[in-house]
């Protein structure tokens, strides 16, 4: 079965005009899609813009991936969350994790061999 994407959008590695990035985070039985696409600093939450989401701290817990990235790199993308499934604590936590690896996968600097050994999955007994 093919995956679907949005009207008019490839998904694509890079970020040039029209391409995206789609990342995916779960939590629980919560499940977030983020598309991460240049912009200018937008992020909507099922179609709701970040700022009108009335529980400051689901609100907090989706940013958190932006206020760690700073400034450079939140006001020159778009990110919209689609997120199913769960409470509402595990769909924040869900559509943080997916924020953030797609700001991962954005970044020009993101390759496998930047990341702590740990990280990469490396087994208990090669790491050091």
């Amino acid at each position: 079965m093919e995956r679907q994407q949005p009207k008019g959008a490839q998904e694509a590695t890079g970020q040039a005009a029209g391409q995206f990035i789609v990342s995916i985070g779960k939590r629980k039985t919560a499940i977030a899609r983020a598309y991460v696409r240049p912009g200018s600093g937008r992020v909507r939450v099922n179609g709701t813009p970040l700022e009108l989401i009335p529980t400051e701290v689901v609100r907090l817990k989706v940013i958190e991936p932006l206020v760690i990235a700073g400034d450079a790199v939140r006001n020159v993308v778009d990110i919209d969350v689609s997120v199913k499934g769960g409470g509402f604590m595990g769909q924040a936590e869900a559509a943080r994790m997916a924020i953030a690896r797609g700001l991962w996968s954005s970044s020009p600097s993101a390759s496998r061999t930047s990341r702590p050994r740990a990280a990469r999955g490396a087994g208990p007994s090669l790491r050091s």
